[in-house]
């Protein structure tokens, strides 16, 4: 092996413990197939500076995602694009250095120690979650003034809707009553609906955690959703809380049964064997291609170009089967996380799967897509809500965001509509995440 000279397989090495290597030991002998391509492709290839040109191709297709996601909001806040740009001057100019010095060892060593630190960040065990150590952290307090007095032992029913636009901003763009079909249903099933309802964050895995741990949005303060969004990702193990929640272990302590049916189990909470959990499987159908390209830039458009539905189809399939069928018992608490009408615009043949092109929709393809979906999902979630005609179940319905592909749509505007609560006990609830302490506090 000549360190001076551009080394194929150095390049996918790495590349290859990130994509979890130790699930997947046979991806070693790609390398090694690389590497013997390397040695011939001396002979085959001629072209002045052949072997520099496919390493550029290589680093910009292999690295570019990783090194973005790794660096985003910790370095940057870049978007993808001016990032790429960035990128590609930054690697064209190495490059160039490079062939000048006609030496490339220090690339070849790069990659090797690159693929060392891989290799180690796998073996080291995971360091123990401690929520309260981390709560502390986070200098989290418990906002008492958000308690209500209407307690009792009927089962309280959260069901999220995911990128629920408020209608009133749909109404704005289409002058159609037929988006205020949910609310009007609603409405006449005694429902309080909250009229300009909004969500703290513009992200599910944000808006989730700070739902289940009563509003960590009212500890930071800060002068945008984006920046606080921004400031909690970048949080490491922020994540685990909402597996790990404040909510739960409180119910838990009142002795009331938590049922998960929703993005994620319930560390602590009663879960079932045979739902599809997304959060826990976001990828059960691999396959060769998916497991070695899927953190680079070529897999990220792949799936931009034509969503492959499948799984949404499941995990959207999985929450309304079990919110069909299952009875709603005192002392009991119930989280449903229904997908929709967040796109992939698709739910098997009730709505085909159209072939779009999410890369290159435009800000009105996008919200014209989202607003079809939309009316055909209010006409679905109607006629489910009607087969659960138990008047004593209190319910609770939230959008864990709006819609956020189209500048004319406030994305922060989401739905609000609560079944069996007061309009009384509903004043302290001024934003999707306070509904954590509503649940609370109905036992």
């Amino acid at each position: 092996m000549n360190l001076t000279k551009p080394q194929f397989f150095l390049i996918f090495l790495p590349f290859i413990f990130i994509n979890d290597i130790y699930e997947h030991p046979w991806m070693l002998i790609i390398p090694i197939i690389i590497y013997l391509v390397d040695i011939k492709s001396i002979k085959f290839f001629s072209l002045k500076y052949f072997k520099e040109a496919v390493s550029f191709i290589l680093i910009l297709v292999l690295f570019l995602q990783i090194f973005y996601d790794d660096t985003h909001l910790f370095i940057h806040e870049l978007r993808f694009r001016e990032f790429t740009l960035i990128f590609i001057l930054i690697e064209l100019f190495v490059f160039v250095s490079l062939i000048k010095l006609k030496d490339f060892t220090f690339l070849n060593i790069f990659f090797l120690i690159f693929s060392i630190t891989q290799l180690i960040t796998g073996l080291i065990p995971e360091k123990k979650f401690v929520r309260d150590s981390f709560l502390e952290k986070l200098e989290y307090s418990f906002d008492t003034t958000k308690e209500i007095n209407e307690k009792s032992n009927a089962p309280v029913v959260l069901i999220v809707l995911d990128e629920y636009s408020a209608s009133e901003e749909i109404f704005k763009m289409t002058k159609d009553s037929v988006d205020f079909k949910l609310e009007e249903y609603l409405d006449k099933k005694n429902y309080t609906i909250k009229s300009n309802f909004k969500t703290k964050s513009l992200r599910t895995s944000i808006s989730l955690p700070s739902i289940f741990n009563f509003n960590f949005h009212n500890n930071i303060i800060n002068d945008s959703i984006e920046n606080v969004d921004k400031g909690l990702q970048i949080i490491p193990d922020f994540g685990k809380l909402v597996r790990d929640n404040l909510l739960v272990d409180s119910l838990n302590i009142k002795n009331i049964n938590s049922y998960s049916y929703g993005m994620f189990p319930f560390k602590n909470g009663i879960n079932s064997e045979d739902f599809y959990y997304y959060w826990e499987n976001k990828h059960p159908n691999k396959n060769l291609l998916s497991i070695f390209f899927r953190k680079t830039v070529i897999w990220s458009i792949i799936k931009n170009i034509n969503r492959e539905s499948t799984t949404f189809d499941l995990f959207r399939k999985s929450a309304l089967d079990k919110f069909e069928e299952i009875i709603f018992e005192k002392e009991s608490f119930y989280y449903f996380h229904l997908y929709f009408p967040h796109d992939p615009f698709t739910y098997y043949d009730e709505y085909p799967s159209k072939d779009l092109n999410y890369l290159l929709l435009s800000e009105d393809q996008y919200l014209d897509e989202h607003i079809k979906y939309k009316r055909w999902f209010q006409e679905k979630l109607i006629s489910i809500l009607d087969k659960k005609l138990d008047e004593n179940t209190r319910i609770i319905i939230v959008g864990d965001h709006g819609f956020r592909y189209n500048s004319k749509v406030d994305p922060a505007m989401t739905i609000g509509a609560f079944k069996n609560y007061s309009k009384n006990s509903l004043k302290q609830i001024n934003s999707v995440q306070d509904v954590g302490y509503l649940i609370n506090s109905s036992f």
